[in-house]
């Protein structure tokens, strides 16, 4: 009887051990969960929720702002509490991605990392008119940054001020006619 509790207590301990290893192993799930663990996801507003409430023009600047920082610093984390439960997520000349939520879009806005320009948010710069005037359905609303380098990140709000649409370019000049 000793040897066969001895056993089991043994069997418990090498299953332990070999479902942390596993665990610390697996750098997905633990990035998953201090990307979740860096923002509330709670503060993020679903429109189906709250139909009745509208974004102000002071709003707007303030999520502009938050944008533009989170592209500037490489902080995507930055945005996780404007981001809806669901955003249209684009790169532009290649198949991805669809509708991501909040933690996906994290990692595939990472895309722009790759760009070692700087960034201009001017919305009189011609090349951001061009790009509205060209695909007004895709930009129009957009807040649109070009990199020196012509990375592109154009992000839509919906009427509460979330991020629901973004759209990525190695290079927009292939995108525009």
């Amino acid at each position: 009887m000793k040897y066969y509790l001895a056993g089991i207590l043994f069997s418990m301990l090498v299953i332990g051990v070999s479902v942390s290893g596993y665990l610390i192993g697996n750098s997905s799930i633990i990035n998953k969960l201090n990307l979740l663990s860096e923002y509330n996801f709670q503060d993020t507003i679903d429109s189906e929720d709250t139909s009745e409430l509208k974004i102000t023009n002071y709003e707007i600047d303030e999520k502009r702002s938050i944008i533009v920082k989170a592209v500037l610093n490489k902080k995507y984390t930055n945005l996780g509490n404007i981001i809806k439960t669901s955003v249209n997520f684009i790169i532009e000349s290649t198949e991805c991605c669809g509708m991501l939520s909040p933690v996906e879009v994290i990692e595939q806005i990472k895309y722009l990392n790759s760009s070692n320009g700087s960034w201009d948010f001017d919305e009189n710069n011609p090349e951001i008119v061009n790009l509205k005037a060209s695909f007004p359905e895709k930009y129009s609303n957009a807040i649109i940054g070009i990199s020196s380098d012509y990375y592109l990140a154009a992000f839509q709000l919906d009427e509460l001020g979330n991020i629901s649409r973004i759209s990525l370019a190695k290079d927009y000049r292939m995108i525009l006619p």
